[in-house]
């Protein structure tokens, strides 16, 4: 997962993916992870790699549900906030 996202932000790399395809590749990892119940792991994978994410209501949602599962509940209220 990582040599994938390692090499899309390589200069001058010449990448054939699509920006929706990174960042469905993020968001199957942060569904894998939060399956497997490793919510800071996940959140500290989306904070690394959020910028790929180009589905905002998705990155958000997943947000907001990781910030639930480990008890930030104001965080996780802010990040819900930005789907209304």
């Amino acid at each position: 997962m990582d040599s994938i996202l390692k090499f899309q932000e390589e200069p001058g790399s010449k990448s054939r993916m699509q920006p929706y395809e990174t960042s469905e590749i993020v968001m199957i990892a942060l569904r894998a992870l939060e399956y497997q119940g490793k919510h800071q792991e996940a959140l500290a994978f989306l904070e690394k790699n959020g910028k790929y994410i180009v589905d905002t209501v998705a990155k958000n949602d997943t947000l907001g549900r990781l910030h639930h599962h480990l008890g930030h509940e104001q965080e996780a209220v802010a990040a819900y906030e930005t789907l209304l």
